[in-house]
């Protein structure tokens, strides 16, 4: 609050209450007015840097100037200005600081990636975003006075809320642009798809954009000398499924129960084809009618990069997603997977539920994939892996299907195990884990946690 007019002496000269350019104001019905700076008259240095400023008081002598801080001349920084403009370049026009103020920006502006990268995770929301807004003219104000003043004058105070505000006006640019590009994504991404269910994009912790290669598909693609039949010799007579003698019987019991798994891990599933008479509706038929679970592709807040959770509730033994890719041959997975390895991650699923040994192919979704891309491991999973065939009945190349292990809430995260089957020595493993390269280091934060994600 500024000095009352009757008190004006002993306020001006204990500095106390800060000086404003404004003339009068009321407070408690008590007219008070407030004082307004006539000139910076002198200023005093103390460690290498302005300390105090001289302040000659408009209507006021020069018996009542009174040394005060910058903190207090935080509305008079033209003065500030003015004063070292006066005593430097007294007969040089003010244009000479523009250079000043364009390097002024620049080095604020620089180095400022950690600081986008902290602000982004206080101020991000799934929506979008609630950073503080920048009032454009007061930026430049408080750079164009800034650039007049030299170094020993600047405020460590105010030199933080100008780079701040720079930061949030950039921030602020990034975030916009990123999420016009989420927006375009996630649209391309639900054109493409053929699930019935929609996908969201959600970044609410960086300014990481949309993949650059990653493209979208609803189904496998062959690889380099791969060839995946889809003409099944067989199927079933049946009009209305499970009859005694349908793909259901013929390969064991009954694997759906009311649209929910019903068969223990591991066990192979072996759904009505195109060969069938019965249709689509068929209790026989879950995978391949495709995912029905809204499913929001998300950032991690564990450094796992993206993720993906649910968007509703899911009930234990329900079908999620298949994972899906390039069927490509051992051969070519292991020339992929040094090169993966380099880089510190795969998305590699060896098909190998025929054969553990001398398996002929594998899955590779590093750029070809659906939503199952971006599913993170856990060592605690929720979803479990089946393999299932339907139309492709080569029993070296089944469909994932990933089955919900448990009841899974809305907004949970959908996780599998990337080894696929419980280990059976962990502390042998684990007493070779300061072996192991960071990049395979676990981050699923279970109890039960393994530490790594491969061996």
């Amino acid at each position: 609050m500024a000095p009352t007019k009757n008190a004006a002496n002993e306020s001006l000269n204990s500095a106390k209450g800060r000086k404003r350019k404004h003339s009068s104001t009321k407070v408690d019905n008590i007219d008070e007015e407030r004082y307004e700076v006539e000139q910076i008259v002198s200023h005093k240095i103390s460690k290498g840097r302005v300390s105090r400023y001289l302040v000659k008081w408009k209507d006021y002598s020069s018996e009542t100037n009174t040394w005060e801080p910058i903190t207090n001349l935080r509305d008079c920084l033209e003065s500030v200005a003015d004063y070292f403009h006066n005593l430097l370049y007294p007969n040089m026009d003010k244009n000479h600081y523009k250079s000043k103020k364009i390097a002024l920006r620049k080095f604020l502006s620089e180095d400022i990636e950690f600081d986008l990268a902290n602000f982004a995770r206080i101020y991000f929301t799934d929506e979008g975003h609630t950073i503080p807004p920048v009032n454009e003219e007061d930026l430049e104000n408080l750079l164009t006075c800034l650039a007049q003043i030299p170094p020993i004058g600047h405020d460590p105070k105010l030199i933080n809320e100008l780079k701040n505000s720079l930061i949030f006006k950039e921030l602020l640019r990034r975030r916009t642009e990123q999420l016009n590009q989420l927006k375009q994504w996630e649209m391309d991404i639900q054109a493409t798809c053929t699930d019935a269910a929609t996908i969201k994009i959600v970044n609410s912790v960086d300014l990481e954009g949309p993949p650059l290669h990653f493209f979208y598909i609803n189904s496998y693609i062959p690889g380099p000398d791969v060839v995946i039949p889809l003409e099944p010799p067989l199927g079933c007579e049946c009009i209305t499924c499970p009859k005694k003698k349908c793909c259901i019987s013929q390969f064991g019991k009954t694997t759906y129960h009311e649209g929910l798994l019903k068969v223990p891990r591991g066990t192979p599933i072996y759904e009505c084809n195109k060969s069938c008479r019965c249709g689509l509706d068929c209790p026989n038929r879950v995978l391949q009618r495709g995912r029905t679970v809204p499913v929001a592709i998300f950032r991690t807040k564990n450094g796992c990069g993206w993720g993906l959770r649910s968007m509703s509730t899911i009930k234990k033994g329900q079908f999620v997603v298949e994972y899906v890719g390039e069927v490509i041959t051992n051969r070519e997975a292991e020339r992929r997977g040094q090169n993966y390895d380099k880089q510190g991650c795969t998305y590699l699923f060896d098909l190998d539920f025929n054969e553990k040994d001398g398996f002929p192919y594998s899955v590779d979704a590093a750029v070809y994939g659906n939503v199952s891309h971006f599913i993170n491991h856990s060592c605690q999973p929720n979803l479990e892996v089946f393999a299932v065939w339907v139309d492709c009945l080569d029993p070296n190349i089944p469909r994932l299907g990933l089955f919900a292990s448990k009841h899974i809430k809305e907004n949970e995260e959908l996780t599998f195990d990337y080894l696929c089957q419980p280990t059976k020595n962990i502390h042998s493993i684990n007493e070779n884990f300061k072996m192991k390269k960071e990049e395979n280091f676990c981050k699923c934060g279970a109890p039960n946690c393994r530490k790594y994600l491969f061996f």
